[in-house]
This record gives structure tokens, sequence and C-alpha cells, in this order.
């Protein structure tokens, strides 16, 4: 591991150094103090292996811990309906890399179970080509740990992107997940939730793209908050000047259920084009005395009304995966 280090600290001096400095929270442990540890991997379809590397690019530089410790890469050509991923970490130092092209024309869904330990720190990059006239349902349910993720989705002429995230317990998650529409009347739909247990640390943004003809792109973050949680709800939309015709909607909320808890929702817009319609809302509230006496007056007590009410926020992130999950 101390060979490995070095070298990262050549290739990336600045990044070493100031890993992890420039998001707004630190993680629970330190990842470089942790050893190399194990990870659990299963597809319900086999990977086309081949001599294919993540683009160094791809790895953001703050991600870089996935050059420390060169996972196996897993290559799909999806020409199937359906992709089902489930990783477990144990404890460590893990990373998984993969990549995922759609065919044109298909219509797929790729589902992403992840579960991992608060002694194990998970870096994954993931990288999604949705070709021409195809439409890729990508469905994420993560359980506790510390996790970085990467992702990165691709969208030629007429692809269609649906993305539903569904996160809890987490210790401690940093999500960068970069949209790319480059095709014309491409069109895709983001769905984030975070319901977070008492001391939780969450980093998340989304970057939606708009560099091509009539596209669109819509993003939702949502979270609830016990204890003394964090998160920094983060969106950005650039629409370029190759992207007239636009249309955009960016939508953070963010529900407080302790006086310790705290929440941040920043939305940002760069538009190099003057023909789009863009917009988008923010808000961090707590749950109201009015709203809980009226559920408590059917009986129930105040954890449980207060849960109810929680429950509400969340509830279409939940419902659209478990239609999924019907469906498939």
């Amino acid at each position: 591991m101390a060979n490995t280090l070095i070298n990262a600290f050549k290739k990336y001096p600045f990044e070493t150094h100031q890993l992890f400095l420039k998001s707004y929270l630190q993680p629970n442990v330190d990842p470089l103090e942790l050893n190399p540890g194990v990870i659990n991997t299963t597809y319900s379809a086999n990977p086309i292996y081949k001599k294919y590397e993540i683009k160094e690019e791809f790895y953001d530089k703050m991600y870089f811990l996935n050059a420390l410790i060169n996972p196996a890469n897993s290559f799909f050509n999806l020409n199937e309906k359906r992709l089902e991923i489930r990783v477990e970490a144990k404890d460590g130092l893990v990373g998984l890399a993969q990549e995922v092209e759609v065919e044109g024309g298909k219509t797929s869904t790729v589902v992403n179970f992840i579960d991992a330990n608060n002694s194990a720190f998970l870096s994954d990059i993931e990288v999604f080509k949705i070709k021409r006239n195809s439409t890729l349902k990508h469905l994420r349910v993560i359980n506790g740990g510390n996790i970085a993720s990467n992702m990165y989705y691709f969208l030629e002429d007429g692809a269609r992107l649906e993305i539903t995230e569904l996160t809890s317990r987490m210790d401690y998650y940093r999500l960068k997940s970069n949209i790319v529409e480059t095709g014309i009347g491409a069109y895709s739909e983001a769905y984030y939730g975070y319901d977070t247990g008492n001391t939780d640390k969450i980093d998340v943004t989304a970057v939606i793209v708009l560099n091509a003809k009539n596209s669109q792109g819509n993003a939702y973050q949502r979270a609830v908050l016990r204890g003394a949680s964090r998160i920094y709800q983060k969106a950005l939309l650039y629409n370029t000047k190759d992207g007239p015709g636009g249309r955009s909607y960016i939508e953070q909320k963010a529900l407080l259920l302790s006086e310790n808890s705290y929440a941040n929702n920043i939305p940002g817009m760069q538009l190099d084009s003057n023909d789009i319609m863009a917009k988008h809302s923010a808000a961090t509230f707590s749950l109201s005395e009015d709203q809980l006496f009226y559920i408590m007056s059917r009986g129930l007590s105040r954890d449980a009304s207060m849960q109810i009410l929680a429950e509400g926020i969340l509830r279409p992130i939940k419902d659209k995966i478990n239609s999924e999950e019907k469906n498939d």
C-alpha cells in the first residue's frame, strides 16, 4: 500500500495532499489509512471482459482512490432487458469500476444494490453510454458505509434516461452524477432520495449538461435528516451554445427532523444559449406543530407521526423503485 500511495502522490501531488478538502463534508474515516479490503460483486448477466480502462478524466481527481486499488473493470453491452449488480463491501478500501453500453433502440434496466459496513470505504466509477433512440432506467439502492460515487451518463440522439436513487443510513456519502446530453432530443430525469441516520454526512452533486438541440434534463433531490446529520445538495445545469431549445427543472427539498440536523441546497445554472426554458426551486423546512397535532389526534405517538410525515417526502422515490421492481 505504501508504494501505491507514493506513486499516486507523484501522479496527483496536489489532489493527494488536498484529498477531500474541496468537499463540503469530510469522511468519517481517512481512506488512505485503510488497508485494501474485501468486496463481493455479483451480476445477473455475464460481463464482457476486454482490454478496457476507465479513462483518467472519469476519476475527477477527487476520486483517484480507484487508481490506488486498481479494481477490475467490467464492461457490459446491454441487449437484454435487465442487469442487476449487487455489491457488498465488508472492510478496508475497495473499488469498483464498470461501463455499461445500451444498444440503440433498446430499453434496458440496470439495478445497483450496494451495502457497505462502516469499516469500509467504497469508491466506485460507473460509465453509461446510451445509444441513439435507446432508453435506460437506472435504479440505485444503497445502505450504510462510507461511499464515494462518480457516475457518468452520455446520451446520444433521442436517448432517454431515468435515474432513481435511494440511500439510507449512510455514515458518509459523496456523489457526483454527470448527465451529458450530446444528442438531439435527448431526455433525462433524475430522482435522488436520502434517508439519514443520526450522524450521516452526505455531499451530493447532480450535473446536467445540455449540449444538443432540444435536449431536456430534470433533477429532483429530496432528503430527510435526523439527529446531527448533515447534507449538501448541489445541482448544476449547464446549457451550452450548442444546445438551443433546451428545457430543465431542478428541485431540492430537505426535511429536518431535529434541531441539530443541517441541510444546504445549492442550485446553479450556467446558460450559454438564449433559447432555453430553465427554472429551479429549493426548500429546507421542519415539521410544523400543527401537522404533528393533526396526525397525533388519530391516536399515534409523536415519533410515529413524524415518521409518517417524513415518509411523504421520499414516497415518490420509493414508489418508483417498488414499481420498477414489480415490473421486472
